[in-house]
C-alpha cells in the first residue's frame, strides 16, 4: 500500500488480502479488482481521498452496502471508498418533516430512528435492512410502495457534494438529477437532506387470483391511483416455486383508505408476507440473478409469456411497469434485454447500470453522463466504466 495512504488514514485503509478479496464483489456477483480499501469517517477524509487519486493517478469505486445487482461497486483496478462509518443521523426536524444524514446510513436504522417522531422515509426497497442511503441515491431507489410515494429523487430535497475534481458544493431541485441515479460517476455525496412523510392513518388490502396476465393488467388499470399505497404481482411460475399454488397470478393491491377487503392489520401483514417471501423462496431454490427491466403495463404480458416459456419466475411492482425476473444462470439475459428493447422498455427500472448493462444503455442516457463527466469529473476517477466506457 501506498505509504501516504496508510499515513493519511491509519486503521482505516487496508490492502489485506482477504479484504481486497472481499471488496472485489457486490451482490451482482460480477467479480473486479480492489487496490486498496478506505473507510472515511467525515467529509475531509472525502477530499482527501479524492486529491491522493488525483496525485497517483487511482481511481475511486464508491460503496455503500454493496446490495447493488449492477455491479455499479465492483472495483476495477481501484480504490473502494466505503461509507459504512460515515453512519450519522444529523439532525431530524420533525416541523419541517425533514432528515440530515450521512450516506452510510442504513435504511431501517433511519426508519427506526424516525418512527419515534410518528415519522418515516418511504422509499423502500427489499434490502431495506441493508441498504444506505447514498447507495439509495445512487441508484435512484424504488421499493414496494413506490406507485404512491415514487423513486428516491422525489424525496432529497438537498445534497452536500464533492465531484471528481474535489470541489465541495450543495446539489438542490436544480440538479439532484446530475447525482440521483448516477451511480457515484460524477460526485461523491457526503450528506443528504431527506423530505420524510407520516404514516397513513388508515390502510387496506386486496389480494386478487387471477387467470390471465391480460386481466390483470385489465385490474391494475381500473384502479384509482389516488388510493394507492403498493401494487404487486407473483407469476404462475415464481407463485408455484414458493408454494402459492399453480392455477393463478396474485395480484396484491394495498389502498390508503378502507377500499380492500382485507383491514385487520395482523392479516395484511400476514398476505404481505406472502409476497414478500416470494423473493426468499426462488433464492433458497438457485434462482439468485435479479432483473429489473422496466416497461409499459400493456407490454408485461409480452415478457412473462416469454419468461414462463423458459421455466423462469417472475413478479415485482406491477403499478410501476417494474418487474423482477429471476434466473439461475446468466445465459438467456441478453435474450430479455433485447426483447426489453424492442417492446420499448428500459433494462433497468431501479437497480441500475453498473457494469452489467452497459451494453444496453439508452444513448440518451449515455450522452447525459459523458455531458456530466466533462463538467464534474474531467479526469476520470470516480466509478470509472460504470454506465459508460
Amino acid at each position: 500500500m501506498n505509504n501516504l495512504l496508510k499515513k493519511q488514514f491509519g486503521e482505516n485503509t487496508s490492502d489485506d488480502r482477504l479484504d481486497l478479496l472481499a471488496y472485489s464483489t457486490d451482490a451482482s456477483q460480477l467479480i473486479g479488482e480492489a487496490t486498496a480499501i478506505v473507510w472515511p469517517k467525515k467529509t475531509e477524509d472525502v477530499y482527501k481521498i479524492i486529491r491522493y487519486c488525483h496525485r497517483t493517478d487511482s481511481t475511486i469505486t464508491p460503496r455503500g452496502a454493496g446490495t447493488g445487482l449492477a455491479g455499479a461497486a465492483v472495483p476495477q483496478k481501484s480504490i473502494v471508498v466505503d461509507f459504512s462509518k460515515m453512519d450519522r443521523i444529523i439532525s431530524i426536524d420533525v416541523k419541517s418533516k425533514t432528515a440530515v444524514v450521512e450516506p452510510g446510513v442504513i435504511l431501517d436504522s433511519l426508519n427506526e430512528e424516525l418512527a419515534k417522531h410518528k415519522l418515516f422515509f418511504p422509499v423502500i426497497p427489499a434490502s431495506h435492512s441493508t441498504a444506505t442511503i447514498g447507495g439509495m441515491i445512487a441508484t435512484n431507489a424504488a421499493g414496494m410502495r413506490a406507485v404512491r410515494y415514487g423513486k428516491m429523487i422525489s424525496w432529497i430535497e438537498e445534497l452536500e457534494i464533492i465531484d471528481g475534481m474535489g470541489r465541495f458544493f450543495k446539489a438542490n431541485q436544480k440538479n439532484i438529477a446530475s447525482f440521483c441515479g448516477t451511480e457515484g460517476t460524477v460526485g461523491i455525496v457526503t450528506k443528504a437532506k431527506l423530505k420524510l412523510a407520516k404514516h397513513s392513518k388508515m390502510r387496506s388490502l386486496d389480494m386478487f387470483k387471477l387467470e390471465t396476465m391480460e386481466e390483470m393488467v385489465d385490474v391494475v388499470k381500473s384502479l384509482d391511483k389516488d388510493k394507492l399505497n403498493a401494487v404487486e404481482y407473483v407469476d404462475k411460475v415464481a407463485a408455484r416455486i414458493a408454494g402459492l399454488g399453480t392455477s393463478y397470478y396474485y395480484l396484491f393491491v394495498e389502498y390508503n383508505d378502507d377500499t380492500g377487503q382485507i383491514f385487520n392489520e395482523k392479516e395484511i401483514d400476514r398476505t404481505w408476507k406472502m409476497r414478500e417471501n416470494v423473493s426468499v423462496v426462488l433464492a433458497s431454490e438457485g434462482y439468485c440473478i435479479d432483473e429489473d427491466p422496466l416497461l409499459q403495463l400493456e407490454k408485461i404480458p409480452v415478457i412473462v409469456d416469454w419468461l414462463e416459456k423458459h421455466d423462469i419466475p417472475s413478479f415485482g411492482h406491477i403499478g410501476m411497469g417494474i418487474i423482477h425476473p429471476r434466473f439461475k444462470t446468466s445465459s438467456l439475459l441478453p435474450e430479455m434485454y433485447e426483447l426489453v428493447e424492442k417492446l420499448g422498455g428500459e433494462v433497468s427500472g431501479e437497480h441500475g447500470i453498473g457494469l452489467k448493462k452497459k451494453e444496453y444503455v439508452k444513448e440518451d442516457f449515455k450522452k447525459k453522463i459523458s455531458e456530466l463527466k466533462k463538467k464534474y469529473d474531467p479526469k476520470n476517477i470516480l466509478n470509472r466504466n460504470k454506465i459508460i466506457d
